[in-house]
């Protein structure tokens, strides 16, 4: 891309960054915050979980946003050392900086740090695939400019691509042949996001064929996991009940849907994503670029198997820009799949998550303190307005079987071979479609930010 572009690119990421500020940024930077004061003000770090329930609760009776911490310890340390500044703040001011814009920016800036990083260590995966050149050079703007990332970074701001980032430090090593890194790097990865557990468990049994062997490494994998929860649990009990129901409920969401098997209890993710380790272990000399594409079918059958909220999808993301970086005989086609697929799924998730996205989310930020603040009536332009129109089940269920056949075609496209000797696609072309892309995704992902600026309008 010319200069100008990337600077035209970067200036409407930025608008997106600041303008959104969605209420999982506010409880994160609330928990990252909670970190040190129940160091100095409670009973010591192991006692987070139930310091940081007892202040949600303390919270929520002042009609203020606040939830328990849900998730694995590392995660939380990693955005309390980022958020250093904002407890700073709080201990000398008493402000609730977690509820100003510019709390709520910063706080998203970590997980924009972490986007960033992971779009550089894709490069340089990239480069050890022996992707050509002029590829390689595409592709982080091919992951930051992904509608994945546009929805879940740019606007929801989800804390997804802390863990990813490891998650692909460790694809990177192992690709390398270093496996203490490559098990250190997903030891991290999943005690912060579990979902990484696909991408760890299709390379254990794509390189190793020993039981015993793949279990060892399996559980050197869940480490840092285990041993966060055993910490923890010995003085965090009532933080950590709840943090274990939440865990239990996220557990039947991905298990909700069912194949009319036997009882009619076998869950479909979870017997796709067995058929998928099943087939990829029987393989035995894997080459790399079949491992990125295992590594892709196992994140599509496992996220399309259930009604996942729309930041989990972010794990397909990544998986989608290593899968498009790949060589094939039908690259301007599968290019095309992955785009359209991707478009199909973001408006999918603007009707059915929409509060993700509206305008409310706007108004806490300084882009809704300065133009003005959306009105989120029955009457008003909103997305959640748009959710309530007659047969939108109907286009939902349209957008999702879009998504699902192209991705499904993508995966296919990828392996399959011309019998003629079409030559592919040159630097010029594979650059003009990226471009095409990139339009394509900005537009798409502006889409919640023009309702909001429609809705101004329409009320001034």
């Amino acid at each position: 891309m010319k200069q100008w572009q990337c600077f035209i690119v970067i200036a409407l990421i930025m608008i997106l960054i600041v303008s959104y500020g969605y209420n999982d940024t506010i409880f994160l930077i609330r928990h990252s915050i909670n970190v040190w004061r129940s160091i100095f003000e409670g009973d010591g770090l192991l006692s987070f979980y139930t310091y940081n329930h007892i202040q949600a609760v303390k919270q929520q009776e002042l009609g203020m946003l606040a939830c328990d911490a849900m998730y694995d310890f590392p995660i939380y340390l990693i955005m309390a050392i980022w958020n250093i500044p904002l407890w700073i703040i709080y201990s000398i001011t008493n402000i609730d900086v977690a509820a100003t814009w510019w709390g709520i920016l910063y706080g998203k800036l970590l997980f924009c740090l972490f986007l960033y990083i992971g779009a550089f260590i894709i490069k340089k995966i990239c480069v050890l695939l022996e992707i050509p050149a002029y590829k390689v050079d595409w592709a982080p703007v091919i992951y930051l400019t992904s509608l994945i990332t546009f929805s879940s970074v740019y606007i929801i701001g989800q804390c997804d691509t802390i863990g990813i980032a490891f998650g692909l430090a460790g694809l990177y090593y192992y690709l390398k042949d270093e496996k203490n890194k490559f098990l250190i790097c997903f030891s991290l990865a999943i005690s912060m996001k579990f979902f990484l557990i696909l991408i760890f468990a299709v390379l254990l049994v794509a390189r190793e064929k020993r039981i015993l062997y793949i279990m060892r490494d399996f559980f050197a994998g869940l480490g840092i996991t285990i041993l966060s929860r055993l910490l923890f649990n010995r003085e965090s009990f009532v933080g950590n009940n709840i943090k274990d129901d939440f865990s239990i409920n996220m557990l039947q969401v991905v298990l909700q849907n069912k194949i009319p098997l036997l009882n009619g209890t076998v869950p479909v993710s979870v017997f796709l994503v067995c058929m998928v380790l099943a087939f990829c272990y029987l393989e035995r000399k894997q080459k790399k670029e079949k491992l990125i594409w295992w590594i892709f079918v196992i994140n599509f059958v496992f996220f399309a198997s259930f009604d996942g909220t729309p930041y989990w999808y972010m794990y397909l993301g990544v998986v989608t820009t290593l899968l498009m970086i790949l060589t094939s005989d039908y690259e301007k086609e599968k290019v095309l799949f992955l785009t359209i697929g991707e478009m199909a799924l973001t408006l999918g998730h603007y009707i059915r998550y929409y509060w993700c996205y509206d305008v409310d989310k706007v108004n806490r930020m300084i882009t809704g303190k300065v133009i003005g603040m959306a009105d989120y009536e029955e009457n008003s332009i909103s997305l959640w307005r748009v959710s309530l129109l007659p047969n939108i089940s109907i286009v939902l269920s349209l957008l999702y079987t879009v998504f699902a056949v192209l991705f499904v075609m993508a995966a296919i496209v990828n392996i399959i071979r011309k019998k003629d000797e079409d030559r592919l696609l040159d630097e010029r072309e594979w650059s003009k479609i990226m471009k095409y892309r990139v339009m394509c995704n900005v537009t798409i992902g502006y889409i919640p930010i023009v309702v909001y600026f429609m809705n101004i309008m329409i009320g001034k």
